[in-house]
């Protein structure tokens, strides 16, 4: 599975619909373009975040898009794939992240 780090994000307008598009270095230094696809677009950016009839444009919704792509997705390291010639880019899951606990900190959630 490859697997790099999103160094750019951007919502973009195509067809009528949101695209989230982002720039990935994979592991090594390779760059490539890639898609989020809509099971996370929409876990991250739910429709009533985005309102209903807002203004797209610079200072409307793809503004308040862009922001929060950038506060949750830049820096994050996804796993990557290709599917009718389109590369996409997901979250890995939580089972494949790793938190450092020091020994002074509680290990549960209870």
């Amino acid at each position: 599975m490859n697997q790099g780090t999103v160094t750019e994000v951007e919502g973009l307008i195509e067809n009528g619909k949101l695209v989230v598009k982002g720039r990935v270095t994979i592991d090594g230094g390779e760059e490539t373009i890639a898609y989020l696809p809509g099971r996370e677009k929409a876990a991250l950016l739910p429709h009533r975040i985005l309102g209903d009839g807002a203004e797209v444009g610079e200072k409307g919704i793809l503004s308040k898009v862009n922001s929060l792509l950038e506060e949750l997705v830049l820096g994050r390291t996804v796993r990557i794939w290709e599917y009718r010639e389109r590369a996409y880019f997901a979250f890995l899951p939580w089972t494949d992240v790793n938190f450092p606990i020091s020994s002074t900190e509680c290990t549960s959630a209870a």
